[in-house]
C-alpha cells in the first residue's frame, strides 16, 4: 500500500458540511461523537439520472454519506468537433467513525471493512433506483467493474492531518498481451471450423468453463456459479446420454440430475465414481456449488466472491475427475472417441 503524508486543514468540514465543532469534539447529526473520516470516489459503468450532488448518508455503526454527481466525457476530432461523448455518474463516498471502535485492526483491513460496507449501501440504492426508474442500464456492482486502483483519502480530524492512501480493489489488470503463436492461430481456425460444423460436443461444453471464469472476473458472481452448473450438467448429459444408447431399456426412464450424478455414473461412466476420493468431490460439488446454484436461480440469492470462487474450484476438480475417467472407458464410447484428446486441447 502506497502512502503519501500531506498536511491538512479544517476545510474539510467545509467540503462535508456536515460537522458542529466545539473544542476538540466532532459531532455528526448531534448524534455520535466521531474523528475520523475516510472519502473515496467510485465511477459508475452508467449514469444515475438523479440531480447532480444528491446527498444521502446511512446511520448505523458508522455512517456513510454518499455525493451523486453527473459526468460526462467528450473526445473530439482534429475539428474541434465531437467525435464521441459519454455519460456516468460518479459517487463521491465519505465514511465517519470513531478511530478508537476500530485501533485493534491494521490499515488494510479497516479499507476493507469500510469499502465493503459502502459497495453494499450503494447497491442497495442503485436497486431501489432501478426498480422506480425501471432503468435496466443500470444494476448492481462489484469490485470488479472499477478500476484496480482507487485513492483513498483519510482525514484525522483530531490531529488536522490528511494521509492519501492508494487501495487496490482487484488484480485483474489490463494489459497488452502476447500474440499467439502461428500453430494457435491455425489451431483457432480449425477449431472455428469444427463449431460451424457442430463436429465436436465438447466445443460448446468447454465454452462454458471459460465462460464461468470470465463472469468471476467480471464480478459477476451468480452468474458464474450458474456457468459452473450449466458446464458439468452438460457434460455429465453428455456421457451419460452415450451410456444410454447401448441401453434399450433404460432410453424411457427419465431420472433426475441428482440421481445421475451420485448413482447412474458409476454405471455409465465407471465404478470408481463410487470410491472415496471421487465421491468426496462430488459431494463437495453438489452441497457446495450446485445447491449454492439453486439458490440462485430459485431464491434470488446475490453470490459473493468468494462462493463463486470455491465454486469454480470445485468445478473444476470434478471435471477433471470426469475427463479422467473418460479417457480411461473411452472405448464404451464409441461416438465420442475421436473428440477426447481435442477436449485436452481445448
Amino acid at each position: 500500500m502506497q502512502v503519501i503524508k500531506e498536511n491538512w486543514n479544517r476545510q474539510v468540514v467545509d467540503v462535508f458540511g456536515m460537522y458542529d465543532i466545539n473544542g476538540n469534539e466532532y459531532k455528526l447529526n448531534h448524534f455520535q461523537l466521531v474523528d475520523s473520516v475516510l472519502s473515496f470516489e467510485i465511477d459508475l459503468p452508467f449514469q444515475i439520472a438523479c440531480r447532480d450532488n444528491l446527498s444521502i448518508i446511512e446511520a448505523g455503526e458508522y455512517y456513510i454519506n454518499l455525493v451523486y454527481k453527473r459526468c460526462g466525457v467528450c473526445k473530439l476530432d482534429a475539428d474541434s468537433k465531437i467525435q464521441d461523448q459519454s455519460f456516468f455518474t460518479r459517487v463521491i463516498i465519505n465514511i465517519f467513525y470513531l478511530s478508537k471502535d476500530f485501533e485493534k485492526d491494521d490499515t488494510q483491513k479497516i479499507f476493507n471493512i469500510f469499502f465493503d460496507a459502502a459497495l453494499a449501501c450503494l447497491n442497495r440504492y442503485l436497486a431501489s433506483y432501478m426498480l422506480v426508474t425501471k432503468d435496466t442500464q443500470c444494476y448492481k456492482i462489484s469490485k470488479e467493474m472499477l478500476s484496480p486502483f482507487i485513492k483513498m483519502n483519510f482525514y484525522s480530524l483530531i490531529k488536522d492531518e490528511k494521509d492519501v492512501f492508494i487501495f487496490m480493489t482487484h488484480n485483474n489488470i489490463l494489459y497488452n498481451k502476447k500474440e499467439i503463436s502461428h500453430e494457435n492461430e491455425l489451431e483457432w481456425l480449425r477449431i472455428s471450423k469444427l463449431s460451424k460444423n457442430q463436429d465436436n460436443p465438447f466445443l460448446d461444453i468447454e465454452y462454458q468453463r471459460y465462460y464461468a471464469k470470465g463472469r468471476l472476473l467480471l464480478g459477476l458472481y451468480s452468474d458464474a456459479i450458474v456457468s459452473c452448473h450449466t458446464y458439468i450438467e452438460t457434460l455429465i448429459s453428455l456421457i451419460y446420454q452415450e451410456h444410454l444408447k447401448t441401453q434399450e431399456e433404460s432410453k424411457n426412464q427419465r431420472k433426475t440430475f441428482k440421481k445421475i450424478l451420485f448413482n447412474e455414473m458409476s454405471i455409465a461412466l465407471d465404478k470408481s465414481w463410487n470410491t472415496e476420493g471421487y465421491k468426496d468431490i462430488v459431494s463437495k460439488w453438489y452441497n457446495e456449488s450446485y445447491k449454492l446454484r439453486c439458490r440462485i436461480v430459485h431464491a434470488g440469492y446475490a453470490a459473493t466472491y468468494q462462493e463463486a470462487k470455491r465454486s469454480l474450484q470445485l468445478t473444476e476438480e470434478l471435471a477433471s475427475n470426469i475427463y479422467r475417467l473418460l479417457q480411461k472407458n473411452i472405448d464404451k464410447y464409441a461416438d465420442l472417441k475421436e473428440f477426447i484428446t481435442l477436449n485436452e486441447k481445448v
